[in-house]
């Protein structure tokens, strides 16, 4: 039984970060997901902490 295999896209702004999950097979979006983007400014990660606890947000949305 075939895995279907996916690529996942991350889109880091300065107030928002977006997330997409791509099928391998034919490059159709399936899933997407975003949030506020905490930890950067003016494309300068300010806080690494609160960025990362951005991501995983946005993240666990994603996987939801």
């Amino acid at each position: 039984m075939a895995m279907d295999q996916f690529l996942t896209g991350l889109d880091l702004g300065s107030y928002y970060i977006k997330a997409s999950a791509i099928t391998g097979r034919n490059g159709d979006i399936i899933f997407s997901a975003y949030g506020e983007s905490h930890g950067i400014e003016d494309g300068q990660v300010t806080d690494s902490v609160r960025l990362l606890s951005s991501i995983r947000s946005v993240l666990r949305q994603l996987e939801i």
